[in-house]
């Protein structure tokens, strides 16, 4: 009886043994299977996010599953983000651009590539993904079948050429890219806002006191951005520090939030931020863009200088010249004019200065309303000016000198033409001109000050761009008073050129009317 037990027992041990190595078998078996019929689906997600502390990537691949919903086990959804602030990525999106003939004007982010298909814009995913998803795991797609574009993890860049400067003073500037929204930037905003105005340190071998300048650009706005992107490309910072906040000083950065607020005081006492780089431009950029840029100055001159109250300054001026015929017409009215420009060109770089100081130029909301009010304002009044001009009630147009102003101008006028001596006339109607100029500024100074504020918006670098598109501002803001000087000068009657700047007065302000128009329409889309 104990041998029976014995072999009962050893057979059950058998086929306890035999069963669960039945078990692994087919257990081993049927994975093998589920692994060899299982549909993977990839996406490949283009985003655009410079903030460090916004967890983007995440909140967009929750956002998908919820469009895509349960698969029941039908495939497996594996997701390619590709965060296109990083320079190679960027790359990477214009080859996948390319494979799946994608037009440029569909190109917007997020994108996504799935399959043979491409959704763009958050609209289109919303729209289709599901269903694209849905005709994917349909078409069965095993994973060794995956139709994935032959693209390499990271793209040759193909080599740009920047406008690259260096700030030649002893001043400290710091270029601080930042987004709104971003928790991070707002840590590195307090750190910033620690930092004196000057500060004392030692730069090769000497002692100086170096004021510390803060140029902010908000990442959010395009061309900022492209900017973002060309210092990352021109000074090779690793993926990882390609992201906001991120402080540009000297050759070198410090990105997030902790870096900036550990080591960034350091390295301003180091002198590291005298000599920053400033990287404007890629030169193809100012050969598309550059032309243009200065003709909207040019014609905005233009507009400006046909302004009544500066054209009917100059004709009383010439006005009183032509009775004392010992004066030459054209060298005082010449000296005149050129003393309106050089004024302009220094009061121009003189607001844009104070407006780069107190960065007028990064518009928040607040501001933006300001300026669409200011520009509204302007155009219901430049609009019941032309009414006025238009049935000759010139005594209601608003928008001109105050009569106070407009009787000291006319008597300074007059005690300067009583000046007999030559040599002594011309410099002192150069002089009269400037003074005339910063008198005017009340009247002319409203077209000049937006267009002070847009060229500030083009480019927050005090270069020699900004000067030239101030003296060819200046330039085309005199034109018209040297075509009518000339007109004088030869011999056309005075009273003649003014009756056809008082004809054309209503045209002038429903000009302005449409200038300001444009400027608010500006301010609300570019900026």
């Amino acid at each position: 009886m104990g041998s029976s037990c014995m072999k009962t027992s050893k057979t059950i041990t058998k086929t306890i043994v035999l069963l669960i190595i039945g078990i692994f078998v087919l257990n081993g078996r049927l994975a093998l299977a589920a692994e060899e019929t299982e549909t993977v689906i990839v996406i490949d997600c283009f985003y655009s996010n410079a903030c460090a502390s916004c967890n983007e990537e995440a909140k967009l691949i929750e956002e998908f599953q919820t469009l895509i919903g349960d698969v029941g086990g039908k495939a497996r959804i594996v997701y390619n983000m590709h965060n296109t602030i990083r320079t190679n990525e960027m790359e990477t999106l214009d080859q996948y651009c390319k494979i799946y003939n994608v037009p440029e004007n569909e190109i917007f982010m997020p994108i996504l590539f799935v399959g043979d298909t491409y959704l763009s814009g958050i609209d289109d995913i919303k729209k289709s993904l599901k269903s694209v998803v849905d005709e994917e795991i349909l078409l069965n797609r095993q994973k060794d079948d995956i139709n994935v574009p032959g693209i390499s993890e990271q793209a040759d860049a193909e080599q740009k050429k920047y406008i690259v400067t260096y700030n030649k003073t002893d001043d400290t500037e710091l270029i601080y890219f930042f987004l709104p929204s971003c928790e991070d930037c707002s840590k590195a905003e307090k750190a910033l806002a620690e930092l004196p105005s000057v500060i004392k340190l030692e730069h090769r071998g000497r002692i100086i006191y170096s004021n510390i300048k803060i140029v902010k650009l908000n990442a959010g706005e395009e061309e900022n951005l492209a900017q973002l992107k060309a210092r990352f490309e021109y000074l090779n910072v690793p993926t990882e520090d390609q992201q906001v906040p991120i402080v540009f000083l000297g050759n070198t950065w410090f990105s997030g939030s902790e870096s900036i607020q550990s080591n960034l005081k350091t390295a301003i006492l180091n002198g590291q931020g005298i000599g920053t780089v400033k990287i404007l431009m890629s030169e193809s950029q100012v050969s598309d863009t550059g032309v243009l840029n200065f003709l909207s100055v040019f014609l905005t001159g233009l507009l400006n200088g046909i302004n009544p109250c500066s054209l009917s300054m100059l004709i009383f001026f010439l006005s009183v010249l032509v009775a004392n015929e010992n004066i030459k017409l054209f060298p005082a009215g010449m000296s005149f004019i050129i003393g309106k420009f050089l004024a302009f060109v220094l009061l121009g770089t003189l607001f844009y200065q104070l407006f780069l100081k107190v960065n007028i130029n990064w518009f928040q909301t607040v501001s933006k309303i300001i300026l669409v009010c200011i520009g509204i304002a302007l155009i219901i009044l430049n609009i019941r000016d032309y009414f006025a001009a238009k049935g000759e009630k010139y005594n209601k147009i608003l928008l001109q000198l105050p009569e106070r102003l407009r009787k000291f101008d006319h008597s300074l006028i007059k005690a300067v033409s009583a000046i007999s001596d030559n040599k002594v006339f011309i410099p002192v109607c150069f002089i009269l001109g400037v003074l005339i100029a910063a008198g005017e500024f009340l009247c002319t100074g409203q077209i000049y000050l937006a267009t002070i504020v847009l060229m500030l918006r083009k480019n927050p670098y005090p270069d020699f761009n900004v000067l030239f598109s101030f003296i060819l501002y200046g330039i085309a803001f005199i034109l018209p008073l040297f075509i009518i000087t000339v007109l004088l000068s030869k011999g056309r009657a005075v009273f003649e050129v003014s009756e056809t700047v008082r004809e054309k007065m209503p045209l002038i302000k429903l000009f302005n009317a449409l200038f300001f128009l444009i400027f608010i329409i500006l301010v609300i889309v570019v900026f």
